[in-house]
């Protein structure tokens, strides 16, 4: 079993960490290390156990066995003491309709002793300050959950699969925000699309399981050529696997360094080590 280390002082601590439901395991056995200041990017298909990983770290779910610990604490026994200094953005959107984003974005930058108007200039929702959050496009209800969780930029910034449903804009909206994490505040974020808010740790997750690819990784593209002679280049992980998986396409060009090593290992030409 492979597991993601790093050096410094210890904001998630996660060890041996199996999660079952009924028969069907989907985490096994993971460990990881993330420090202060560490932006740790999971990337997997859907069903590798990226969701799981996150409802763990922060407290929606219990694991079956292992140990985690999320800023010193058990995030289940206590709850309250991770989730002061935690920032949460799930997978799925929800947010209440009814509020007002300028209100809604402020009453978690209240809890936390700041402002909600710098983080309503960070996702680009000036203009619907005072707007109803159901009258928005999906993109612009994940830039509001987003800014809700970014408020007053909490010590450990936890986001499930950000770029889910949004269109360019957002995703761009989003990438900007993050760039402007001040140093000292510690990223996990799960994706299937490759980030762009800079400079970042990478971790694959396949079958429940999580291997380290690299210590530093920048933004980039991939190429793919595919046996019609169409060239794809794209970021979206889960497309470009899928392509390869299918034999309709080969990877040609990595964009960068790194790049390669994450589709070999997703797209399932180099396995997992069981020990």
């Amino acid at each position: 079993m492979g597991s993601v280390v790093s050096a410094g002082g210890s904001v998630v601590s996660v060890a041996s960490l199996v999660k079952r439901y009924g028969r069907t395991a989907a985490l096994r056995g993971v460990s990881m290390e993330v420090s202060v200041g560490d932006r740790l990017v999971v990337v997997g298909p859907n069903g590798s156990g990226k969701s799981t990983l996150i409802k763990v770290i922060v407290g929606l779910t219990p694991p079956t066995s292992g140990v985690v610990r999320v800023l010193g604490h058990d995030p289940l026994r206590m709850p309250s003491r991770v989730r002061a200094s935690l920032g949460y953005l799930p997978e799925k959107t929800s947010v209440p309709g009814g509020f007002r984003v300028e209100d809604y974005v402020a009453y978690f930058a209240e809890c936390r002793g700041c402002s909600e108007g710098e983080f309503i200039e960070l996702l680009g929702l000036r203009r619907y300050a005072r707007s109803r959050i159901r009258t928005l496009s999906q993109g612009f209800k994940r830039r509001v959950m987003l800014a809700a969780a970014l408020a007053c930029w909490p010590k450990l910034i936890v986001l499930d699969e950000p770029y889910s449903n949004v269109d360019v804009g957002t995703r761009a909206a989003i990438d900007d925000a993050l760039s402007n994490a001040p140093r000292g505040v510690t990223m996990v974020v799960t994706t299937h699309i490759e980030p762009g808010f800079g400079d970042y740790r990478l971790a694959v997750m396949m079958g429940g399981r999580l291997a380290e690819l690299r210590e530093s990784v920048r933004r980039g593209y991939v190429i793919l050529e595919c046996v019609d002679g169409e060239v794809v280049r794209t970021n979206d992980m889960v497309r470009a696997t899928e392509l390869i998986r299918s034999g309709r396409c080969v990877l040609k060009d990595a964009g960068r360094e790194g790049i390669y090593e994450i589709f070999r290992r997703v797209a399932g030409t180099a396995r997992f080590s069981s020990s």
